[in-house]
């Protein structure tokens, strides 16, 4: 089982994937691994977080990759993209802040430093 911040790095490479290589779009919309990543996602999601919650910006990109590829229109121009292109530097960032807090609970005795 994968960690969120995990998670969230994997979810980043779909993410990049899909604005970077059109090309691609059918191979990507067939791949098995999404479901499984998107349901990973959606169980850290319903889970209480502990610290500041990191799911926000992953819950708008796994909604926002499923309507794009649900919708059959799989064109480098769709209406999809740039929702989804916004997405990403907040998935980033909280991807960011997942490893942080995953860092400060493997060693609460010592604190997370900065």
């Amino acid at each position: 089982m994968r960690t969120l911040s995990q998670a969230l790095n994997a979810l980043i490479l779909v993410v990049e994937e899909t604005l970077t290589r059109p090309a691609r779009y059918r191979s990507i919309a067939r791949d098995p691994g999404f479901p499984v990543l998107a349901a990973e996602i959606r169980r850290f999601d319903a889970q209480p977080a502990e610290h500041a919650r990191c799911t926000h910006a992953a819950m708008a990109a796994v909604h926002v990759l499923e309507g794009f590829y649900e919708s059959g229109s799989l064109e480098a121009d769709s209406p999809w993209l740039s929702p989804l292109g916004a997405t990403l530097p907040l998935l980033r960032g909280q991807a960011f802040q997942a490893f942080r807090n995953e860092k400060a609970q493997s060693s609460p005795q010592e604190g997370y430093r900065r």
